[in-house]
């Protein structure tokens, strides 16, 4: 059948089948379903739709396996080997399915071992468990205290890369923090602890007091800020008053160089040699000076704090006796640098190539391709053009690579002053030097003058094939290349630990460049505990950085319905739309404990950074660019569940036994926790109710009072209650009816209902796991007309909970003819046509 489409010719189908069997003699039939079905909601619909109708018609369904998961594996025709062939049951292929899906199936299992028949497993849990975290039997448990014992081991027996998963809260950086070196042989003479708060240590084992000295980077001045419990923590100036000055004299200069993308751009041998205040910098610390002297007194500290960015390179720095500690590797682990290209860059670089007129005749037809796209003469979709597209539409010309460096090579030498003199501005007298010497701010508006930015060689590179990824986007090219600095120190160090409750082997192996099984991945033991509530909000859509008007009210209504319950109740929301005192995505809700005494924290939104930036970000760790590759879905899917999971251990629910913890997740992201309890807003607060359950409320209120005072139901009465106008209710009164005869029909709690208990309570579950119309009125199909009989619908009606009623009520509302909902309100009309 033409796209799967079997359950659409019923009579067709079972007429074949008849005379198919009747020659074989068999009631058993193998569906052998296509290479990366299981990952396609559609072909699944469609899949389990014909095998309903197998059952009906009395055979039973097998469901050929090979590990077909994505495209890019075989389809039955194409395979060679047969024996490598499972044949599951549909519950079996249910479960399955649910691994693979952002939207859980589990219901669909349990509905089909309850009410048809048990099932014959043949594949264990374990080949079943994909992407659910690392199998037991590879992860090494310690008990609590036992940390640093379980790291001295592992070393001991070889292992460099050792990935500590144990959950937020165990005190991963609080034992850390009591490393020394001598705990890992005479060979080992340094630890550093990695973190992005290496100014801020969240623990006292990491502070001063216990032997760590800080290695500052080079800043333009330092500022406190407070935190969401109101402590306080430095970080940057960025245009206040800083309350440290700053510890380099050209802060601005570098800037200008790094954005130049000019190799080598805060090395002292390039920055530091004309300075005036370079002598005082290596000895002594002051307004302006002073990086030289901290740093090179930091490194020599046995136990060394520092942001990965800061920690000096490999050809500088000998990492041989070093065990290097990596907090939150997930967020910190940088394995790509971005470059931009503007109409600007592109201009000042033609500039310069028309110096050389036959690589400048050579590069032509690509330059203007790109300045087509940078002006803006040319326009990209709204989220860009992809690597594959940009790629299509560039030229790569035959040329050579190392000429067009050689040409755009930039001229430096402005950075040595005296130069135009025949001397050395570093030889000269401190003194001396100072005179010649421009301001900070004069040379990075010089650099911005002179040097061009160093873009086209990485670009010609990547068009030729090199390892890299493109997106053009509001005139801007992105060049995303890797970035192996941090990777090359951590593979140069005697061991690195890795300090992360949801980072997976696979992707730590990723960004290190080495085989999962060299990874030694342990965890420590917590006992379980029930103290902590996850409730999660999913009718309010996605709530990202773009949110509307309604979306935007509703959750403001949720946040305020819950401070005025516990004025305690903290928050965590993107930056943009943070309120004061509320903690920011990535800044606070991971490695930090200024929530540890929170009993209730909102997470509002789901934390996913830029697509492209990911999708860049994956392209230089595995060379794949498809955005539809089911490998970047995932790694997507992981890298969001791992920031909720993060935020949600701020609470350290489990050194709290004794208190009662809640958190509340307004986003439809599926978290993967099975014991969230899923709820819509207005189950929380009317207040957060959508427009439709406003309406449907005060239609309801207006029914009963009027039956309360014996009064007749009628439009005209309703509008008068309920504040809405007779011609809004008349146009929809045939669906009002419908909600007011089920709302009110009369049915005896006293005796046994005719529906099991438990199939009201999965369907319920159901059909709140739904996200769109589509999918709600499918479930309500698969529940209503295959799993109940005729005589048991209204009474299993009447057993959901109002909020399903009221999701099942709002997608048949959506199914009706747009003509006859346009009227309600636009945003349903809107809501119709994209899921049409």
């Amino acid at each position: 059948a033409a796209g799967g489409q079997f359950a659409s010719s019923r009579v067709t189908l079972q007429e074949t089948l008849a005379r198919l069997t009747l020659e074989v003699d068999t009631r058993q039939i193998v569906d052998p379903i296509d290479a990366g079905a299981i990952q396609n909601p559609n072909v699944l619909r469609q899949l389990r739709a014909k095998w309903r109708l197998l059952a009906k018609f009395g055979y039973t369904v097998r469901i050929a396996w090979w590990g077909q998961i994505t495209k890019a594996n075989r389809d039955i025709d194409e395979l060679a080997d047969f024996t490598e062939i499972e044949y599951l049951t549909i519950a079996q292929f249910e479960t399955l399915a649910a691994q693979y899906n952002g939207r859980g199936w589990q219901w669909l299992q349990r509905l089909s071992q309850r009410l048809a028949r048990q099932p014959d497993p043949l594949r264990s849990a374990a080949a079943l468990q994909q992407d659910l975290g690392e199998p037991e039997s590879e992860v090494f448990t310690f008990q609590p205290g036992d940390r640093l014992k379980a790291y001295q081991t592992a070393i001991e027996q070889g292992h460099r890369y050792i990935l500590d998963r144990s959950v937020t809260g165990t005190g991963k950086s609080f034992d850390t923090g009591n490393l020394t070196p001598d705990l890992f042989g005479s060979d080992c003479r340094q630890i550093i602890y990695a973190s992005d708060q290496h100014r801020n240590p969240t623990v006292e084992t990491l502070s001063s007091a216990n032997g760590w000295v800080d290695l500052e980077a080079r800043h333009g001045g330092l500022v406190q800020e407070t935190t969401p419990n109101g402590n306080t923590r430095w970080k940057r100036a960025n245009g206040e008053v800083p309350n440290l000055p700053a510890n380099c004299n050209r802060i601005q200069l570098i800037g200008a160089l790094r954005a130049k993308h000019v190799s080598g751009a805060d090395t002292a041998s390039l920055i530091c040699g004309g300075c005036p205040l370079r002598e005082a910098c290596s000895h002594a610390e002051g307004q302006n000076y002073g990086f030289l002297h901290q740093r090179r007194s930091a490194l020599s500290a046995t136990k060394l704090r520092a942001h990965p960015d800061s920690l000096p390179s490999t050809s500088d720095y000998d990492y041989e006796g070093v065990v290097l500690v990596a907090d939150e590797p997930g967020q910190i682990f940088q394995t790509k640098q971005a470059l931009t290209v503007t109409e600007q860059d592109l201009t000042q670089t033609v500039t310069t190539l028309m110096h050389h007129p036959q690589l400048f005749t050579a590069l032509q037809p690509l330059l203007t391709i790109l300045l087509s796209y940078l002006d803006g003469t040319e326009r990209t979709q709204r989220y860009g053009m992809s690597h594959t597209e940009v790629l299509k539409q560039l030229i790569n010309p035959a040329i050579s690579i190392a000429e067009v460096e050689q040409a755009l090579q930039p001229d430096l030498s402005y950075l040595n002053v005296t130069q135009q003199y025949g001397v050395d501005a570093a030889d000269l007298p401190p003194s001396l030097r100072k005179r010649f010497a421009e301001r900070d701010a004069e040379m990075a508006n010089q650099t911005e003058q002179k040097i061009i930015k160093q873009w086209l060689p990485d670009l010609l590179r990547v068009l030729s094939g090199a390892t890299g990824h493109l997106h053009l986007e509001r005139r801007t090219l992105t060049i995303s290349l890797p970035n192996t600095r941090q990777r090359a120190i951590f593979q140069a160090a005697q061991a690195a630990v890795f300090l992360d409750a949801t980072l997976s082997r696979e992707d730590l192996a990723l960004k290190l460049g080495c085989q999962p099984s060299e990874i030694f991945v342990c965890h420590q033991a917590v006992p379980q505990y029930s103290n902590l509530t996850i409730a999660q909000v999913t009718d309010l859509g996605r709530l990202g950085m773009q949110r509307g008007a309604e979306q935007q009210r509703r959750s403001a209504a949720i946040v305020a319905h819950y401070q005025a319950l516990d004025p305690a109740t903290k928050v965590i929301d993107f930056k943009r739309h943070a309120a004061a005192g509320w903690g920011a995505w990535w800044r606070d809700s991971r490695g930090v404990n200024d929530f540890e005494q929170v009993s209730r924290l909102i997470l509002i939104g789901t934390p996913c950074r830029n697509l492209a930036d990911l999708l860049a970000e994956y392209a230089v760790l595995t060379g794949v660019t498809d955005a539809e590759d089911p490998g970047f879905q995932s790694f997507v899917d992981r890298a969001i569940r791992a920031d909720m999971v993060q935020a949600i251990g701020r609470l350290r629910a489990h050194r709290r036994p004794d208190e009662p913890l809640e958190v509340i997740v307004l986003s439809d992201f599926d978290v993967g926790l099975p014991s969230i309890q899923r709820l819509k807003a207005s189950e929380i607060t009317l207040e957060a109710a959508d427009r439709w359950e406003c309406f449907t409320m005060a239609v309801q209120g207006a029914v009963t009072t009027l039956k309360a005072t014996g009064k007749k139901v009628t439009q005209t009465a309703i509008a008068a209650i309920s504040g809405y106008s007779q011609q809004y209710i008349s146009r929809c009164w045939k669906l009002l009816q419908t909600l007011l005869e089920a709302s009110n029909s009369v049915w005896s709690k006293n005796s046994d209902p005719p529906v099991e208990s438990e199939l009201v309570e999965v369907a319920n579950a159901a059909i709140a796991e739904c996200e769109t119309v589509t999918q709600t009125i499918e479930s309500v199909a698969d529940i209503f007309w295959e799993w109940l009989e005729p005589g048991q619908q209204t009474c299993f009606w009447q057993s959901l909970t109002r909020s399903t009623q009221m999701q099942i009520l709002e997608a048949l509302l959506l199914m009706l003819p747009e003509p006859q909902i346009a009227f309600l309100n636009p945003k349903l009309t809107h809501a119709k046509g994209s899921e049409t």
